[in-house]
């Protein structure tokens, strides 16, 4: 009798190897999605949908993402005995969504800040501090940009806010005392999560603002 990967039995003409390969991305943003802290029961009820819509003609992709969209938007409940999931899960998940989105806002509008301020100096040493922060701001954008992603299954886009100053030196005050509010507020953000991969994104957000917040105060004492 044969035997081998090619005489394993296949349904509807299809055979394993292929299914799999179809539904390797459904398992791909399983995984993403755990790693962002997501409960493992929730993702095995998102990936036995998204089988099922792939199964239906839906792309990988599309699938996944509109299951948890239903999440998300509370479509279906969880039918497990309530002391199975945390109580208050649900929102702690949309209150770490909607921090996220508010704090990829507060990086585009810094990055925004610090090029306006760069263009109001001409000391070589000061422009340096404040570009070095810049691109930790945009770098800090792509990094909530992708947490966002694998929390939510979507994508979102922050538009900066305008920043008003009077002087480089009025500027670079306002930024120093920003980059203290933003290392609180990471900080907050990183004592509260359980998650390795989330506290380690925080964590180094949270230290990148306290080194910018010092070259600030550096870049404020060569101006006055």
């Amino acid at each position: 009798m044969p035997t081998g990967p090619d005489c394993m039995p296949s349904t509807a003409g299809v055979h394993p190897s292929l299914l799999l390969q179809a539904l390797m991305p459904v398992v791909d943003a399983a995984t993403q999605t755990f790693d962002a802290g997501v409960s493992l029961r929730s993702i095995l009820k998102e990936a036995v949908l998204a089988g099922y819509l792939v199964g239906q003609g839906l792309a990988p992709a599309t699938a996944f993402q509109l299951v948890q969209g239903w999440r998300m938007a509370g479509v279906y409940q969880d039918t497990a005995p309530p002391q199975s999931t945390p109580v208050g899960q649900a929102e702690r998940h949309q209150a770490l969504v909607s921090a996220v989105r508010k704090n990829m806002q507060d990086q585009a509008t810094a990055a925004a800040f610090y090029t306006q301020l760069m263009a109001r100096t001409e000391d070589p040493a000061v422009r340096e501090h404040i570009r070095h922060a810049r691109d930790d701001e945009l770098k800090h954008y792509r990094m909530l940009s992708r947490l966002h992603q694998a929390l939510s299954g979507r994508t979102f886009e922050a538009a900066p806010r305008p920043v008003a100053f009077t002087s480089i030196t009025a500027g670079l005050k306002q930024a120093m005392d920003d980059e203290y509010e933003a290392f609180e507020e990471y900080r907050q953000i990183y004592l509260s999560q359980s998650n390795e991969r989330i506290r380690n994104i925080f964590f180094e957000l949270m230290t990148d603002e306290l080194e910018h917040a010092t070259r600030f105060n550096y870049a404020l004492q060569v101006v006055t």
